[in-house]
Order: structure tokens, then C-alpha cells, then sequence
């Protein structure tokens, strides 16, 4: 669940921020930085509350 709302979030980051801004050249890198951040977080509280 974790997971898949960092990817929303990210989708949605990109749509309408990252876009249309000077960031562009390094959008990707962190996008791909705070999914990575994003899945280990989730995995992490999945781990502790199971």
C-alpha cells in the first residue's frame, strides 16, 4: 500500500510540478530516489507491524 502511494505520489509530483519547472534536468534522478526511499520505508513499517 506503502509502495503504490509513493508511486501516486511521484506520478502526481511530476504531472504538476516537475513538469513545467527548471528541475527538469534532474527530475528523474529524484524521482527515481524518493521511490526507492518510498518502498523502503514501506517495506521497513511492514516488517515492524507485522
Amino acid at each position: 500500500m506503502g509502495a503504490a502511494a509513493a508511486l501516486l505520489w511521484e506520478w502526481l509530483e511530476c504531472g504538476t510540478f516537475i513538469r513545467n519547472s527548471p528541475e527538469i534536468t534532474i527530475a528523474y534522478a529524484d524521482t527515481l530516489g524518493d521511490l526507492r526511499l518510498g518502498l523502503a520505508g514501506s517495506v521497513a513499517a511492514g516488517m515492524l507491524t507485522a
